[in-house]
Parts: C-alpha cells; sequence; structure tokens
C-alpha cells in the first residue's frame, strides 16, 4: 500500500439508517459506520484511525489536528473470511 497525502480524499464516517422491530414496534435510527485508516501524524506516529463527524476530528488526535497521510484499513479477503 502506498500513502495518500490528499486527506479530502480520505474516506469518512458515514450514516446508515436501520430498522429494528422491537416489542414497541418498529424503530428507526441512524447508525454510524466507521471507516478505518491508518493514519501518519506531522511527527510521524502511525495509527488505526477514523473520523468522527459529530466532534469534527480524526479519532486519535485532538480537535483541530490532521493527519498528513493515509492508507485504507485491510479487508480480509474472501478466502481468508471463509478459512474463519
Amino acid at each position: 500500500m502506498t500513502w495518500n497525502f490528499n486527506m479530502k480524499d480520505a474516506p469518512k464516517s458515514t450514516t446508515i439508517p436501520r430498522t429494528v422491530n422491537t416489542t414497541k414496534g418498529l424503530r428507526s435510527y441512524n447508525e454510524l459506520q466507521h471507516e478505518y485508516l491508518i493514519v501518519e501524524t506531522k511527527c510521524g506516529k502511525v495509527l488505526k484511525s477514523y473520523w468522527i463527524p459529530d466532534e469534527n476530528r480524526w479519532a486519535g488526535l485532538a480537535t483541530g489536528e490532521s493527519p498528513v497521510a493515509w492508507q485504507a484499513w485491510p479487508k480480509p479477503s474472501a478466502a481468508m473470511a471463509e478459512a474463519v
């Protein structure tokens, strides 16, 4: 994988509408689904992070700080998922 230095292209968390059947009937709500990334900070630290929309910041970083680069978090292949 290679580093992407354009933070505007970094995928961010999204909300997914959900409906569940409860004892009081159907309940609809929005569920936050994180898009995990590998990010590098300006001081050279590398960590797993995701966008927190309510706080307008990246997890693991202070408000107002932004990573300098990112990579997609690897997803298991279909073969790996079947092996588990």
